[in-house]
């Protein structure tokens, strides 16, 4: 799949069928109709029997059935990035009242912010948040699903996976963030009706790097203290001070005039546009991977932001990356069987 990046009136929509046109939103609600009786099983909504299911048309599809576990099971990192991928980050902001909070504008495929009155909400799908950061938190219970408050930051995070969690940070006032907790642990009371329809914004940053390294594990997600989840991804490899770094956010303007505003040199990337600014003992490498369709912005491109100690490193790591945007994600595992619960 090849996308000019000045092309900014083609916006094509993408399906798991070879990326030819809009998935049917029924299509992907059935492949995930399980996941209400998994949210059952997590405790977040009153006890009672669910009819049963219609056969799933796919039979290649993952089974949806819910966990019999009451916490998250020991999955491989990969994986866990790839079932969050598929949540739409700004559909988790949107209010069970109206005027609660909203509307949502998307930073990047997993980033969306919005307006709680006044004042300013964040949700970051897929942050790292292992055991450790798990036991120096403060442990609660947000509408019935485990969540850890940050002591340092206005920030809480909802337990996804053994290494992972969904982020809600709200700006300076740390009294709100209840409020917002709230609104997306009521979103996540029904997983299933916030999952992006499928397309290239599943994709996470460290899954786009992964065709770059030999060990999964060399990919982590977090720059020194602060998480970013899964727009940002690191190889741990080499000196921290030259780590190869992709972070991905959305750009509305074309890439002719991205180019213009940074200077640097115009170079041509597996067929893709790019433009390299060198640094201070670093190489950034700027290019354009997909168009979208952006919550709170209409049209934008999918702008990959790849660092490195050198330029002919950048452009090594930048090959893969290109390579792997343009392949259709994987099939995620049922994203509720992630979440872990309440006690």
């Amino acid at each position: 799949m090849a996308f000019d990046g000045d092309a900014a009136g083609q916006v094509p929509t993408t399906g798991r069928g070879g990326l030819t046109g809009p998935a049917p939103r029924s299509a992907l609600r059935t492949r995930l109709a399980g996941l209400l009786a998994a949210a059952l099983a997590l405790g977040v909504l009153a006890a009672c029997s669910d009819p049963a299911e219609p056969a799933d048309p796919d039979p290649d599809r993952p089974s949806t059935a819910p966990s019999s576990t009451a916490t998250a099971p020991d999955v491989p990192a990969e994986q866990v990035r790839t079932a969050l991928g598929s949540i739409d980050p700004c559909s988790l902001l949107v209010p069970a009242s109206p005027g609660e909070a909203g509307p949502g504008y998307a930073e990047g495929p997993h980033t969306c912010a919005a307006d709680l009155g006044d004042v300013r909400m964040r949700v970051r799908v897929g942050v790292p948040y292992d055991t450790a950061s798990r036991a120096a938190s403060e442990q609660r219970t947000v509408e019935g699903l485990t969540a850890y408050a940050d002591p340092d930051r206005c920030r809480l995070v909802f337990g996804a996976g053994p290494g992972h969690g969904i982020a809600i940070e709200v700006d300076e006032r740390c009294d709100a963030l209840p409020r917002a907790a709230g609104v997306v642990g009521r979103a996540l009371a029904d997983v299933d009706r916030h999952l992006r329809s499928p397309g290239p914004d599943e994709h996470s940053a460290c899954a786009l790097m992964a065709g770059a390294v030999d060990d999964p594990a060399t990919l982590v997600d977090t720059s020194g203290g602060s998480s970013q989840g899964l727009d940002h991804c690191e190889i741990t490899t080499g000196p921290a001070t030259s780590r190869n770094e992709l972070s991905l956010q959305y750009a509305e303007v074309r890439f002719t005039d991205l180019a213009r505003r940074l200077g640097g040199n115009r170079v041509r990337i597996a067929g893709r546009d790019a433009v390299l600014v060198r640094g201070d003992g670093t190489c950034y490498l700027h290019s354009y991977l997909w168009p979208t369709r952006a919550e709170g912005r209409g049209r934008a491109h999918t702008e990959a932001v790849l660092s490195a100690g050198t330029c002919a490193e950048a452009r090594s790591v930048a090959r893969e990356v290109v390579a792997a945007s343009a392949t259709e994600p994987d099939r995620p595992r049922p994203v509720a069987d992630l979440l872990t619960r309440g006690g």
